[in-house]
């Protein structure tokens, strides 16, 4: 009998290993590795480098192959526990485990949302999917809080996403703080704070309670500066500006911050909206001073509820020396104190979020000041505002491309830009304009739902293109000809026109 010609397992050991990278498919791998006991061996650290656990059933499975061949723990290095109601149960069993995956890198914990429809208000159900993984817990072993002696566990943490209720219980409310409910309260999970090793944290749908000040491992100056976090995000939170200062106390150079307030509220919040403590907001933000590179906020009050006499030392937001990108909502009082107030020397990137297309238009002073105050920025970028679920499933938009033809299909929309845009190319500034791809779903975003995507709608470095489309250079003579005529649109939009003679 002729030989069968050369076999995979004839190859170096790094050949081998160079073949199986290139392997996309779990099952494929899967397949590899029941075929022999090498091949078992160096397939299963692919296997199991990321896993994702989406059932009760799934979380059991993958507890049975741990414990049936220890050495697998060490192969895990992405740990994503997603789960919906459903298929909740036996999630828990988990518990027993994390802490012992050795070089554990990132970790996504995902309960159901208490806004799904199957707790939604008259359907009959009462909330029960408090979340299953003890996260307290868990980081409480991993930080060695007492009476531990060392920490146990996540010592190679660099990652943790997190969106988890707790129980349908209620606190003592008072004239300061109502409607406070269990299942939002970030409470003892705050000790993921205190993890050193913990580059990046994002935070769904809690409550930052001024009581957090209190927790003994947060208000020790023995811990203030000295973990490693440097991305730090909250979105769909109620911040309480003294429960912020407590959490950015900790680490030791904040680099990127996210404040996602309370956006698609189903009951008051239970204290006033970080934003109207600005001056508590500032004292927060200036920890980080120095190492503070990019700030985003998004959520929080009106403009026009908070008349500029009363922002106090606007001249703040300068002295966050480091930042070079600034992304707002219209909304945020942050944008009043950085154009009344003086924006960093460091600022090359402003975005202004969530942008009705008349703004263009209407807030005239707003594009004069930014000009004017931000002399040293690169780029203005405007992110329009995106209908809500409820808008477009009546209007029955789907796609990008509606949203863009609807805009750009008009004209005076067209000019309007144009007009803007003059502005900041003036001052050696570019703009951008994007519109947000249509999604039936509101953050935060569980697996599997659609997240809008970010679409350029118009770059002043190629002015002639809207929504991918290109309009007429006579459009653009046209334009011109009525500023030089001084027309009366152009008339009212002269305080910042500058049109080339």
């Amino acid at each position: 009998m002729g030989s069968l010609g050369p076999n995979l397992l004839d190859l170096a050991e790094e050949l081998v290993l160079n073949v199986i990278e290139q392997i996309n498919s779990q099952l494929a791998l899967c397949n590899l590795a029941r075929t022999c006991g090498r091949l078992q061996e160096l397939t299963e650290p692919y296997i199991y480098s990321t896993v994702l656990v989406r059932t009760g059933k799934d979380a059991e499975i993958l507890l049975e192959s741990l414990f049936a061949r220890p050495k697998r723990l060490s192969s895990i290095l992405d740990l994503a526990i997603r789960y919906r109601h459903e298929r909740e149960q036996g999630i828990e069993v988990l518990n027993s485990v994390i802490s012992r995956i050795p070089k554990l890198k990132r970790l996504h914990v995902e309960a159901p949302c208490c806004n799904d429809e199957h707790w939604s208000a008259g359907r009959g159900h009462r909330w029960e999917s408090a979340g299953r993984i003890d996260i307290a817990r868990l980081f409480e072993a991993a930080v060695g809080l007492p009476p531990l002696i060392q920490p146990q566990g996540l010592e190679m943490l660099q990652s943790l996403i997190l969106h988890s209720h707790g129980p349908e219980t209620h606190s003592q409310t008072s004239g300061v703080l109502r409607n406070l409910s269990d299942k939002y309260n970030l409470n003892r999970s705050a000790i993921i704070f205190a993890h050193p090793q913990l580059r990046h944290i994002k935070l769904s749908c809690f409550d930052v309670l001024p009581s957090l000040a209190n927790l003994p491992f947060l208000s020790d100056p023995r811990q203030h500066h000295t973990t490693r976090l440097t991305h730090l995000t909250f979105e769909e939170c109620n911040i309480h500006a003294t429960g912020l200062f407590a959490l950015l106390a900790l680490p030791a150079a904040l680099s990127h911050l996210t404040i996602g307030e309370r956006i698609y509220h189903f009951v008051l919040p239970p204290f006033r909206p970080l934003m109207h403590d600005a001056p508590a907001l500032f004292a927060t933000l200036c920890q980080q001073r120095n190492s503070l590179a990019s700030l985003k906020h998004v959520g929080g009050i009106p403009i026009s509820d908070i008349p500029f006499a009363h922002i106090t030392n606007p001249e703040h937001l300068a002295v966050l020396s480091n930042v070079r990108d600034l992304a707002l909502a219209q909304s945020s009082v942050l944008l009043r104190y950085l154009l009344h107030g003086g924006a960093p020397a460091s600022l090359r990137v402003l975005r202004l979020l969530d942008t009705p297309m008349y703004s263009l238009d209407g807030e005239q002073e707003l594009l004069k000041l930014i000009v004017q105050k931000i002399p040293q920025l690169q780029t203005f970028e405007i992110v329009l505002s995106q209908a809500r679920p409820m808008e477009l499933r009546v209007s029955g938009i789907n796609d990008v491309q509606t949203v863009l033809n609807g805009l750009m299909v008009n004209e005076a929309t067209r000019r309007m830009i144009r007009k803007a845009g003059a502005v900041f190319k003036g001052a050696k500034i570019r703009m951008r304009m994007f519109v947000l791809t249509p999604v039936h779903y509101i953050p935060p975003y569980m697996l599997g739902e659609e997240v809008p995507v970010e679409v350029q709608a118009w770059d002043s470095e190629d002015p002639d293109m809207f929504g991918g489309k290109v309009y007429r250079e006579e459009e653009v003579q046209r334009v011109t000809r009525e500023q030089l005529m001084g027309s009366e649109e152009s008339e009212a939009l002269s305080m910042f026109l500058q049109p080339e003679l």
